[in-house]
């Protein structure tokens, strides 16, 4: 998993996702890394959401330094 991967190597993380449950296990996963993580609920395809997610991601970290986009439709 990408995100796990990156909070081993220290990396804060912003992670969204339009399904609470999958956003919540990746959650999970991360927080049992110890990785600072602000998890929302998004839906990529709705530019208002995502211009209010990266709004909240600068609140919290500042800035976003690497942006992963791996969405797909199910």
């Amino acid at each position: 998993m990408i995100a796990a991967a990156m909070a081993d190597e220290g990396a804060k993380l912003v992670l969204c996702d339009i399904n609470p449950a999958a956003l919540d296990e990746t959650r999970s996963w991360v927080a049992d890394r110890n990785a600072e993580c602000l998890a929302l609920q998004c839906d990529v395809s709705d530019s208002a959401a995502v211009d209010a997610m990266f709004s909240q991601a600068a609140s919290r970290f500042g800035t976003v330094d690497i942006l992963v986009n791996n969405a797909a439709r199910v």
